[in-house]
């Protein structure tokens, strides 16, 4: 591991649109997502659950003008 690595981890109530920029700001990819209440890492949140969110909310607005 580099000296100069930055880990970024995520409480499960964490905002989406927070996280978001959080990951962008710190030029991330991922990270991992923690659960205070279980005490552990419960998943990873990735550049690509965005990506899969906004097209997902995107879908959802076309079918509500029709």
């Amino acid at each position: 591991m580099q000296q100069s690595c930055k880990v970024i981890v995520f409480e499960t109530d964490i905002p989406f649109q927070m996280a978001f920029y959080a990951l962008a700001e710190q030029d991330a990819d991922i990270a991992p997502v923690w659960d205070p209440v279980l005490k552990q890492f419960v998943g990873m949140m990735t550049s690509t659950d965005f990506l899969q969110a906004l097209w997902h909310y995107h879908q959802g607005a076309d079918r509500s003008q029709v």
